[in-house]
C-alpha cells in the first residue's frame, strides 16, 4: 500500500522552481491525497513484465489472506487519519481481477468508503468475468484499466498473454454492456518487448453516464411512489409496467443462476444482468415489479437487505395467471388514466 502526502503538488528540494517551504509543508501534511494498492498475483507471468508479481493459482488461499491484510492496512491508515483527504485511489498489480468478485469487491468497497473522486482498478480479460465486473462497479470503482496489450493473436501468444483478441473484445463489450451506457476513452500505452511493440488500451470511466443515472434515479423514485400508494401518471405507470417477455426473462434468469433456489443481488446489478442474458432492456423498476408480482403469486419470497435483495424461489410447479395480479391490474388502470 502506498500513500502520497496531500498538499500542493509542486515542491521539492533542489528542483527548479520549487521552494523548500512548499516541500516542508508537503511532508508535514497529515493526510494523503492518493492511495495505491498493489495486488501481486497473476495467472501467468508475462514475458515483458518487470513489476512485482508472481504466478498464482486461482484457488490459492494466499490471495484471500492478502486481501484481508490490505483491508487491515486500510483500516489502520483510516484510523490514524491518513486517508481523510483522499482524492484518488488505484488498485494495480499484478492482476487485481484475479482475486475474484468477492475479494476484489470487498477491497473496492473499503476504498470507496473513503470517498475518493476516482477509484481505478486494473483487470485482465481472462479474469474479468461478468461477476468481477459487476462487483467492482457496484462496490464503487469508477475506472477500469483492461490489459488488452494487443488485438493480434500471434503477438498475444509471444507476449505470454492468456487471452486472445476475441476474448479481449468481448470483455470490453461486457464493460459497456446493455444498460451500462458510458463514456469511453482509449489511451495508448506502448509496450516494447524484443523489438515488438504492442498497445495497451485503458477503458476509462465505467460509471453509467449522466443521462442513464438520471433515468435510473427517476425509475427508482417512481417505484417508491408506487410502493407508498401514490397516484402515478400514465407515463409513470408505463415505465413500471413489465411485459410478459420481461417476466419470462426474470424467471429464466433466477432459475438458471440461483444457488439452491436462493439469489442475493443489488437490484440495479440484477436488472443489468437479466438484460444482458435476455438481450432486452429491463429497468430496475420493471425488474422489481416482476419480482413483487411473482412474490404476490407465491412463487418467490423477497427479503430486502441493506445493500442487496435476497430472492428465494418457492415454486411448486403450479402455473399462475399474471393477468389476475392486483399489482398489474392497478398499474394498468393508472396507465389508462382510470
Amino acid at each position: 500500500m502506498g500513500l502520497m502526502p496531500s498538499s500542493s503538488r509542486t515542491g521539492g528540494t533542489g528542483a527548479p522552481g520549487y521552494q523548500s517551504s512548499e516541500w516542508e509543508a508537503r511532508l508535514e501534511r497529515a493526510s494523503a491525497y492518493a492511495l495505491y494498492l498493489h495486488v501481486p498475483f497473476c495467472a501467468q507471468k508475462c514475458a515483458y513484465c518487470d513489476f512485482a508479481s508472481w504466478t498464482t493459482r486461482r484457488d490459492d488461499p494466499l490471495m484471500s489472506s492478502y486481501a484481508a491484510a490490505l483491508a487491515s492496512q486500510i483500516d489502520e491508515a483510516r484510523g490514524l487519519g491518513l486517508l481523510e483527504g483522499l482524492e484518488t485511489a488505484y488498485i494495480g498489480g499484478g492482476t487485481p481481477s484475479l482475486l475474484g468478485a468477492e475479494s476484489l469487491g470487498a477491497i473496492v468497497r473499503n476504498v470507496a468508503s473513503l470517498g475518493p473522486a476516482e477509484l481505478s482498478c486494473e483487470a485482465n480479460p481472462d479474469s474479468l468475468t461478468d461477476e468481477v465486473l459487476d462487483a467492482a462497479r457496484e462496490a464503487g470503482a469508477t475506472r477500469l484499466s483492461i490489459g488488452v496489450q494487443s488485438l493480434v493473436d500471434s503477438e498475444l501468444r509471444k507476449l505470454g498473454r492468456l487471452h486472445d483478441a476475441a476474448l479481449a473484445q468481448d470483455r470490453v463489450r461486457a464493460a459497456v454492456a446493455q444498460g451500462d451506457v458510458v463514456d469511453i476513452a482509449f489511451t495508448p500505452q506502448i509496450n516494447e518487448y524484443r523489438s515488438m511493440r504492442s498497445v495497451q488500451l485503458n477503458l476509462v470511466d465505467i460509471r453509467p453516464d449522466k443521462a442513464f443515472r438520471e433515468a435510473q434515479g427517476h425509475d427508482r423514485a417512481v417505484y417508491k411512489k408506487h410502493l407508498a400508494g401514490g397516484e402515478l401518471s400514465c407515463d409513470e405507470a408505463e415505465c413500471l409496467l413489465p411485459t410478459r417477455q420481461d417476466f419470462v426473462a426474470v424467471w429464466r434468469y433466477l432459475a438458471a443462476f440461483s444457488q439452491g433456489g436462493v439469489l442475493s443481488e443489488e437490484l440495479g446489478c440484477l436488472s443489468r444482468k437479466i438484460s444482458r442474458c435476455a438481450k432486452l432492456s429491463l429497468s430496475a423498476g420493471k425488474t422489481r415489479i416482476c419480482l413483487d408480482v411473482l412474490a404476490e403469486q407465491g412463487l418467490l419470497q423477497l427479503e430486502q437487505r441493506p445493500k442487496s435483495l435476497c430472492i428465494r424461489m418457492c415454486a411448486d410447479g403450479r402455473k399462475v395467471d399474471l393477468e389476475k395480479s392486483p399489482i398489474l391490474i392497478h398499474l394498468k388502470k393508472q396507465k389508462a388514466g382510470t
